[in-house]
């Protein structure tokens, strides 16, 4: 980025601001109008996002920060064409910071305990598949099923943009989907209150653990133990 246009960007970004730290060619969000907000006082942002994008204003940070609070994982299961994801999300004042932990597919229950044992965290996970989550939890993961009611969708969303929003520069994955995550329209092209259901899988495990950790959206554990001894 030519300096001038790096100027302008920061200054229409962030008028008035300190100058914010340009992402460099080895970042994820190269050729992007996107800042590092460390300097400026974790505001967020207006970002380079899609036309009718839900989420509009976010900023992007280095890191994780260790005083965050009510820390646990959001947790979007798939398996051949769309990914397993999970994201680190935790609260500080009014603040969401998440942090992208994996985007695979082709993860079976074991590779996904796997990779959330070790962090011994609450995990609030897509309640589609109950076996699955049981599989999980066999496994010693600390995870629970959230209640995905009517509206849950839209309220996940709401409770979102109730507070300042940030994300952590190394979450390349779920940058790409909070740039391309869209609000749907009607047959007259108009939008409506319903996202479209594409590049949404760290988007949604961003709302289970919403949903589950900030709402209590929860559902009653269930003992599935039985059906793996038939």
């Amino acid at each position: 980025v030519a300096e001038k246009e790096r100027l302008d960007i920061l200054h229409a970004a962030a008028p008035g601001r300190g100058i914010a730290h340009m992402a460099d060619s080895r970042r994820p969000f190269q050729g992007s109008k996107f800042l590092l907000v460390e300097n400026l006082g974790h505001q967020p942002l207006a970002l380079d996002v899609a036309e009718g994008a839900v989420f509009k204003k976010w900023g992007i940070v280095k890191e994780f920060p260790q005083e965050c609070k009510k820390v646990g994982i959001g947790q979007d299961f798939g398996f051949t064409n769309d990914p397993s994801a999970a994201v680190r999300c935790g609260i500080i004042d009014n603040r969401l910071y998440v942090d992208e932990l994996f985007y695979e597919t082709d993860m079976l229950s074991s590779a996904i305990a796997n990779r959330l044992k070790p962090f011994s965290m609450k995990v609030f996970a897509d309640s589609q598949d109950p076996r699955l989550i049981q599989e999980i939890k066999n496994r010693g993961v600390n995870i629970y099923p959230v209640d995905k009611f009517p509206g849950s969708i839209k309220a996940g969303i709401d409770k979102i943009k109730d507070m300042e929003f940030f994300v952590t520069e190394r979450s390349y994955n779920l940058i790409t989907e909070l740039r391309k995550y869209v609000w749907d329209k009607d047959k007259d092209g108009n939008y409506i209150n319903e996202p479209v259901d594409e590049y949404n899988h760290l988007m949604d495990a961003i709302r289970y653990y919403v949903l589950g950790c900030l709402l209590g959206r929860i559902l009653k554990p269930k003992d599935l133990t039985g059906i793996f001894t038939h």
